[in-house]
C-alpha cells in the first residue's frame, strides 16, 4: 500500500516488453579483468577467482583500518 493517499502502490508507467531494448551484457569487472586479462578462463572460473580476489582486497582494507585504529 502506498504511503501517499490517493496513489496506488504500483507504478502507472510501464513500457511494454516489445518496446524495451535488449539488455547489453555487462563488461567484466575490474577483478575479472585482473584475474583473466587474456580471457582464457571459463566464465565460471573467472567469476570464482574474481570473487576470491575481491574478498582478499576487502580483508586487506579491513586489516589496514584495524591496524590504524589500534596503533
Amino acid at each position: 500500500m502506498s504511503s501517499v493517499s490517493g496513489r496506488s502502490a504500483k507504478s502507472g508507467f510501464k513500457k511494454s516488453r516489445s518496446g524495451r531494448r535488449k539488455a547489453r551484457s555487462l563488461p567484466p569487472s575490474r577483478f575479472e579483468r585482473a584475474v583473466d586479462p587474456d580471457g582464457l578462463l571459463q566464465p565460471e572460473e573467472r567469476k570464482h577467482r574474481a570473487a576470491l580476489l575481491r574478498h582478499q582486497v576487502q580483508f586487506t582494507r579491513l586489516a589496514r583500518r584495524y591496524e590504524q585504529g589500534v596503533a
